[in-house]
């Protein structure tokens, strides 16, 4: 069964298992989709000869914007001390990979994740004790501006 959980920025996460079985793979993965471009069109309906009746808008979409998400992993060791970052540029670490870049979205949200990375734990550098994924807008977009984001935890 899956468990869903709401996360906010700067939200921490603890993955530790109470059943003392350890923790071996983990995937986390990013869904989102091009921005819609809208026109807005605007008409008067009803009224006599032009005269009163009311003003109605509708909006078509005529066309979609790219939108280019990086998801990184940032590997530290026990006193903070920054190891090393997987993304789109460096695509493996001991036990890390990522699945590659994706500069575009999705035309219509098809569930499925745009970048992953994969983690198998006992490959990772014995020096790893935490490890800090982030999401970024490579072009700035605001992430409020996209019809659909999220991040999966597997």
């Amino acid at each position: 069964m899956a468990l869903k959980l709401e996360l906010s920025k700067g939200m921490k996460l603890d993955l530790t298992k109470e059943d003392n079985k350890s923790l071996e793979l983990i995937s986390v993965g990013v869904n989102w989709g091009k921005i819609k471009r809208v026109k807005t069109t605007t008409k008067r309906e009803g009224g006599f000869f032009g005269l009163g009746g009311k003003l109605v808008e509708s909006e078509e979409v005529v066309g979609l914007e790219d939108v280019d998400l990086d998801l990184s992993a940032i590997m530290f060791d026990k006193n903070g001390k920054h190891l090393s970052t997987v993304y789109y540029g460096r695509t493996y670490e001991l036990g890390i990979k990522h699945s590659g870049d994706d500069r575009g979205g999705d035309d219509e949200d098809d569930g499925k994740d745009n970048e992953t990375i994969f983690i198998e734990l006992s490959k990772t550098q014995p020096s790893v004790s935490k490890i800090v994924f982030v999401l970024v807008s490579f072009q700035g977009h605001r992430f409020g501006a996209l019809p659909y984001a999220g991040i999966n935890l597997y």
